[in-house]
């Protein structure tokens, strides 16, 4: 995970298909045609901290000194909900700090 621009940042996953032992002339992979997106979600996708915003289905070919592999990645891309994180952490903190400035200071 890159967390460099944590809280508000967006974070890809990637699911990697392939077959071990058989090369693309014994096991080809493609994904079903029959949909336009072959990949998607059955239901509403629910987590605590992010939101699901894409998913990105691909075929690459791999060469092998032993031959060509067929791979199927999915990547998913997630944002972040942030708003927590400045309600119950941000905020309070800088409450805190410019509190004590301004105490101080009278």
């Amino acid at each position: 995970m890159d967390l460099t621009n944590f809280p508000m940042d967006t974070q890809s996953c990637s699911l990697v298909y392939l077959s071990f032992n058989y090369n693309n002339e014994e096991v080809q992979l493609r994904w079903n045609t029959d949909r336009p997106d072959p990949v998607y979600p059955l239901r509403q996708i629910k987590l605590p901290d992010f939101d699901l915003i894409k998913i990105d289905p691909e075929i690459k070919e791999i060469i092998y000194p032993a031959g060509k592999w067929d791979t199927l990645t999915v990547t998913f891309t997630f944002k972040r909900r942030y708003m927590w994180y400045f309600m119950q952490a941000y905020v309070p903190t800088y409450l805190t700090i410019f509190g004590k400035i301004f105490i101080k200071n009278f």
